[in-house]
């Protein structure tokens, strides 16, 4: 197995910036860059050389710091091809199934459409790591905003086929809301409490819930608990409201 590092940054008020680093070639990936000057400042730091660029989809949150990097790196940036023209710099379309090198490394991109009609995620299978977006979160999936529930329930029933020993690089530090309401709707569930009790310390450090594992995952989440895609979209119905 090459060496592989993986450092995720908070930006904005919530979100995370990930980074996957090769350091025998220096090639380096950030996944959903926002417009946050902590991101340019992080890879000086490290002194990491981005090489690459990769969007799960087009929301100003995941893009709007794309240019500052590009203008600073030369990156190369890809993105869902049917999201080209609202992706900047965005010159390397892909598709469900292609492949993505980051270096030695090569994610294999999945199409989990729901958040967004043409969301992609990336999967690192030689370091067990998924960049998920806004598809999946800790105990929790994203809002219905452009897709449809059938698809975000196939979308997560393809992710829940991964290894569960898969590390989740969700986009946002959502896991104490989303905790709530899971135990809100599965409140006998041994190991969800276990869970939060895990989250609420961390966060009370002020330290980060994610990257979680697909194998909590399965058991706290209640997104991947659902048993059909109505009982899903009845969930989602009650979290949008709560």
């Amino acid at each position: 197995m090459s060496q592989v590092v993986i450092r995720s940054l908070p930006v904005l008020s919530d979100n995370y910036a990930h980074f996957i680093h090769n350091p025998s070639t220096g090639a380096t990936a950030c996944i959903d860059p926002a417009d946050d000057p902590a991101i340019l400042k992080a890879l000086n730091d490290w002194h990491w050389n981005l090489t690459e660029i990769l969007i799960t989809h087009p929301h100003w949150d995941h893009v709007d710091g794309i240019k500052t990097l590009v203008k600073a790196f030369g990156a190369e940036v890809y993105g869902s091809r049917p999201d080209l023209g609202k992706i900047p710099s965005c010159d390397f379309g892909v598709l469900g199934g292609d492949g993505v090198k980051v270096g030695p490394l090569c994610a294999s991109v999945i199409h989990v459409p729901g958040h967004t009609s043409h969301h992609v995620a990336y999967y690192f299978a030689e370091a067990g790591a998924l960049f998920c977006g806004d598809s999946l979160f800790s105990l929790g999936c994203g809002r219905l905003l452009g897709g449809t529930a059938a698809e975000m329930w196939s979308s997560l029933k393809r992710l829940s086929a991964l290894p569960e020993d898969t590390k989740i690089y969700c986009a946002h530090e959502y896991t104490q809301a989303n905790g709530r309401f899971a135990l809100h709707v599965d409140p006998d569930n041994a190991d969800l409490k276990i869970r939060m009790e895990e989250v609420n310390e961390l966060r009370a450090q002020g330290l980060p819930t994610v990257p979680s594992t697909l194998a909590s995952e399965l058991k706290c989440n209640p997104f991947l608990r659902c048993r059909d895609e109505q009982e899903f979209t009845e969930l989602r119905r009650l979290k949008d409201h709560f």
